[in-house]
């Protein structure tokens, strides 16, 4: 209990005092120790007794401080320490998920086209896809997902390019397929006539048979026909590789086509090997000129007469024609009534050595034929054509440019 003294209060006795704890008070302290416990470490409780005049303070110490001293931090630090902790572990928690929201929607397709890009290194040019076989750029209708549309040039760009891979691949595979079966029918017609050559060239050089001279004629004849293929198979291959690389004709002249095509189809159709009648030729109804190197063209006329009734039944007729085809162009149809070709060997008609051939057929039957009058073609300005169908016959056009009357 305290007295009441000129405003102030002063212990007029006291209960266990702590020898730390304050004697007297002012109305003011009383005031702040009563309502601000914290600051002071204890919480102040007063009664005033109207009926003996005194006041009863009791001052209880708070848990964890001592009686008399001011806490380290007052409720005001308190308050803000605990405003700012709670405001950065906000901005911390809005980080953590903006970061994650922003790296799925910008992180996720970046982590994707790097996938692709590797995976187009390990030689597999396909999107990655989920288990589910569907792209991971792609919901299950097939469109772009939202989040791969900011970097749709850039998917456009490795989609095309692994295309392209694709495409290289598969034109490598038939490129080799193309050239193991080119190899093989080169060695096949190689090997062939050099066997018979080295076969006949051993029985001349047995010393345990005497030859009569007709014999020895007849063995130097088929030598020098198996020689005479062989060096025809190397021009031709030699020929092949020189157009391929852009050689052009020696020389060019003009000529009428409609009396010009008609002497080489002739000169083609006189082969001993095709029946009388079998070749018809068509000119066209008034003149037309053009520029031509007469040992190509006529190359190329014997080797597409040979391929309609060298690979067709006794019977086929070939109908040669010369057509105008609008301005400033001409078409050389080569048409026969045999048993046509399927699809797959229309597509390679001009490959080298897809049909393959034996020592017996004349050069123009060979594989090497119209992969020859293909290139001899491009390598007169012209474009090459087959049109056929198994059962139906074949028509091969070769479209050419004219020159004017003038010229001619």
């Amino acid at each position: 209990p305290d007295r009441r003294l000129a405003g102030n209060l002063l212990r007029i006795a006291s209960y266990r005092r702590p020898a730390c704890a304050i004697v007297d008070y002012t109305v003011q302290e009383l005031a702040l120790r009563s309502y601000y416990p914290d600051r002071y470490g204890t919480k102040v409780v007063s009664y005033y007794d109207q009926r003996t005049g005194l006041t009863w303070v009791v001052n209880t110490p708070l848990s964890g401080t001592e009686p008399g001293i001011e806490p380290k931090w007052t409720p005001e630090i308190r308050v803000a320490a605990i405003g700012i902790g709670t405001m950065l572990l906000a901005a911390v928690l809005l980080f953590v998920l903006v970061s994650y929201g922003f790296g799925h929607r910008y992180g996720e397709p970046i982590v994707h086209m790097l996938a692709w890009i590797r995976r187009l290194g390990e030689g597999r040019y396909e999107e990655p896809v989920s288990p589910d076989g569907i792209p991971f750029s792609r919901n299950r209708k097939g469109i772009e997902k939202r989040k791969y549309r900011v970097y749709e040039d850039v998917l456009d760009s490795i989609d095309a390019l692994s295309r392209t891979l694709r495409r290289n691949e598969t034109m490598r595979q038939e490129t080799d397929l193309l050239r193991d079966e080119w190899i093989a029918g080169v060695s096949h017609d190689l090997k062939t006539p050099l066997s018979s050559i080295k076969g006949y060239a051993h029985l001349l050089a047995n010393r345990d048979y005497d030859w009569t001279p007709h014999e020895v004629r007849s063995f130097a004849a088929i030598i020098l026909e198996k020689s005479a293929y062989l060096d025809d198979l190397v021009n031709d291959l030699t020929l092949t590789y020189r157009l391929k690389n852009g050689q052009d004709a020696p020389a060019f002249e003009i000529v009428e086509l409609n009396g010009y095509a008609a002497e080489a189809v002739e000169e083609a159709a006189n082969h001993p090997m095709y029946p009388a009648g079998s070749v018809r030729y068509i000119p066209a109804e008034a003149p037309v000129f053009m520029r031509v190197y007469r040992p190509w063209f006529q190359r190329i006329v014997d080797n597409l007469v040979a391929n309609a009734l060298l690979h067709n039944p006794a019977g086929t007729v070939l109908t040669v024609s010369v057509r105008r085809c609008g301005a400033g162009a001409v078409v050389l149809a080569f048409e026969d009534n045999g048993e046509g070709m399927d699809e797959e060997t229309a597509k390679r008609l001009f490959e080298r050595y897809y049909r393959g051939t034996d020592t017996e057929t004349r050069t123009e039957g060979s594989g090497l034929g119209m992969a020859v009058t293909k290139a001899l073609v491009e390598g007169l300005g012209g474009a090459i054509e087959v049109e056929t169908a198994s059962g139906e016959g074949t028509a091969i056009r070769t479209k050419w440019k004219t020159v004017s009357e003038s010229e001619g």
